[in-house]
């Protein structure tokens, strides 16, 4: 976790495309045709979840009024978490083994997909708003974290805005002073 606190975003960059196209090298090499639920989990719960797990992990003890609140939103952001891993792989797995012939439930789908947007969203607010209660020195507000969640949620992209200011509140934290 550490890690992720140290990696530069040009870093993590190459790291993403790296892994990417060698997922995508190794299928082309062998011809091998991914079930959707693998692909969609290589390539979309993967990036969405992994970065801001480990921001939420690794940034958490540096929140400054830390107490009883830091330790049940931390709690809470595990919750989600796991809430976000089942109704992931459960919208995988139905969507894999149900047949839906040509029309799609499309009502049950919307709220589906709704619910997992709020469930992953709720998720993403964690990191963004410790990132921001560190900044400040003080309890983050709504407004105030709400750009960074989306920054995180627009992922590769939101890395270049985010990941400098997390090696600067690491530096800071570990006494280096090495500003970026």
């Amino acid at each position: 976790m550490r890690l992720i606190l140290t990696l530069r975003h040009w870093q993590i960059f190459l790291l993403l495309w790296a892994f990417d196209f060698s997922i995508v090298g190794l299928l082309t090499l062998t011809q091998f045709d991914l079930p959707e639920i693998l692909w969609n989990f290589i390539f979309g719960w993967i990036p969405l979840t992994v970065y801001p797990l480990l921001l939420g992990l690794g940034l958490h003890k540096h929140v400054v009024p830390a107490g009883e609140k830091t330790d049940r939103d931390f709690k809470t952001f595990i919750i989600f978490l796991c809430v976000w891993i089942v109704f992931f792989f459960g919208t995988e797995v139905l969507k894999s083994q149900l047949d839906f012939g040509e029309h799609l439930p499309d009502m049950p789908l919307r709220i589906v997909a709704a619910i997992s947007l709020f469930v992953l969203f709720k998720f993403i607010q964690f990191p963004s708003r410790t990132i921001n209660s560190i900044e400040l020195k003080r309890e983050a507000g709504f407004w105030e974290y709400i750009a960074d969640s989306f920054r995180i949620l627009c992922w590769p992209l939101g890395i270049w805005w985010i990941q400098p200011r997390i090696n600067r509140i690491n530096d800071k934290k570990m006494g280096m002073g090495r500003e970026e």
